[in-house]
Formats: C-alpha cells, structure tokens, sequence
C-alpha cells in the first residue's frame, strides 16, 4: 500500500478534491459518531467533548487506500486513490499530531 503512491498521480483537480474531503470525512465521522452517543445518553453518561473526541481521535489507515486500490482501473480509481491518500495522509500526520493537544483542551473545558 505505501509503495504504491509513487504511481499516484497527483495533479493539482485530484489534490483539490483531496483537500474537500478531507472536512467531508470529519462531518461524516461527526455524524457516525454524535447520532449514536446523542441516542444513549438517556441511558449512559457523557461529557460535552466526548464527541468532538471521538471525532478527532478517531485515526483512518490504510483500509480505506486498500479498499481504493480494489477499485477496477478508470478515471474514477484515478480521482478516488489520490484522494484517500490525502483523507489518510491528514489523518496520520495532523490528527495524530494534534490529539494530544486536542484532547487536553477539551478535557479543560
């Protein structure tokens, strides 16, 4: 899988589509994520941040640039590859960079 991005090609249309998905899986991570613990909190517990914890904690991997290389070849394997590297490649360097930092401070409030 890491080898593999030296074949990607990443023009500038395919980063810019990277780039937009990369707040479009935050939201959707967000939404996976508040539905259910707004659901059971009649029944459990939780704090003001879990869910923005849960949210920005929650690391992707290489399951989905797997499930993207799987694709059949085409322009859409073409736009969709690039664009999980850089979902994937956000993930691991500024999320997992930054969750330690993020969640002190949402602890602290």
């Amino acid at each position: 899988i890491g080898l593999e991005v030296l074949i990607v090609t990443f023009e500038l249309p395919v980063l810019l589509a990277g780039l937009a998905a990369i707040p479009l899986v935050l939201l959707a991570r967000l939404v996976a994520v508040g539905v259910p613990v707004m659901a059971l909190k009649p029944f459990q517990e939780h704090t003001s941040s879990s869910i923005l914890a849960l949210t920005w904690g929650g690391l992707k991997g290489g399951i989905s640039v797997a499930l993207a290389l799987t694709l059949p070849a085409g322009p859409e394997r073409d736009l969709i590859l690039p664009m999980a590297y850089a979902v994937v490649v956000f993930s691991i360097l500024f999320q997992g960079l930054t969750v330690k930092r993020f969640l002190g401070r949402a602890a602290a409030e």
